[in-house]
């Protein structure tokens, strides 16, 4: 199985529990983090404030700090770890030389013109298919509409139309945190996890120190934020929650 990650965090946030149940289940579960490259050249003043935010370095070596932190994640959830080398979108430039992240939710106005990532992102998505063979792809589903995740769900949509390989899109966390539940992409699937698994989920997590400090910076107990979520979703059932886009269009 073979999951892409937008950024260094999300496929735990959004999926680790199912990541852990099918690893140990005997599943070769291989996790692609796209957006994992290291700026190269002085930060943004968006970056900069985000940087400062996640107490990561200034520079460059903040991306080795999280690829760390993504390593040990992995570890936790039995699965394989590849980090690929595209920018963040906080590192990006558009063609004019502008910063593409111009403003704190830049990322997020998935009109902001980009030339020439659509590209790189989809032949990264097909060299990491050719290197493992999947059976199944999983993805995020882009609830939160942040440019990076709306590009690898295009990107791995269209490899597994052209490779015919059966792919999954998971609900954005911690996006999707107090909203309603998405039916815009069809029927969402609650995958019930095991408290094994989602202990898994927690330990990975809570890896990612820099993360966690970043999207609940009043200090909030981001454990129990995503346990009361999937408890709600599943009704008093901890689920993790998916969606089969091409049920959806059948």
């Amino acid at each position: 199985m073979l999951a892409f990650s937008p950024h260094l965090d999300d496929a735990a946030l959004s999926a680790g529990a199912l990541l852990a149940g099918l690893a140990g289940l005997g599943t070769e579960v291989h996790v692609v983090t796209l957006f994992a490259g290291p700026p190269q050249e002085a930060l943004s003043p968006v970056a900069h404030a985000f940087h400062h935010s996640c107490g990561l370095p200034h520079d460059a070596t903040a991306v080795a700090v999280r690829r760390r932190e993504d390593l040990e994640a992995m570890m936790m959830l039995r699965a394989r770890a590849h980090h690929a080398g595209l920018l963040d979108a906080l590192y990006r430039r558009r063609r004019d030389g502008r910063w593409l992240c111009d403003h704190d939710w830049a990322m997020f106005d998935a009109k902001s013109p980009e030339e020439g990532i659509m590209a790189a992102v989809h032949a990264s998505v097909e060299r990491y298919w050719d290197l493992v063979k999947p059976d199944l792809i999983i993805t995020c589903a882009a609830v939160g509409e942040h440019t990076d995740h709306l590009l690898s769900r295009t990107a791995v949509t269209a490899v597994t139309e052209m490779t015919e390989t059966r792919f999954l899109l998971w609900e954005d966390l911690p996006y999707a945190i107090g909203t309603r539940l998405s039916e815009d992409i069809g029927n969402p699937m609650r995958i019930p996890v095991s408290s094994v698994d989602w202990a898994c989920k927690r330990e990975a997590v809570a890896r990612y120190a820099s993360q966690t400090r970043m999207l609940w910076p009043d200090r909030g107990d981001w454990a129990n934020a995503l346990r009361d979520h999937a408890l709600d979703r599943g009704a008093g059932q901890l689920v993790e929650v998916l969606w089969d886009p091409r049920a959806a269009a059948r």
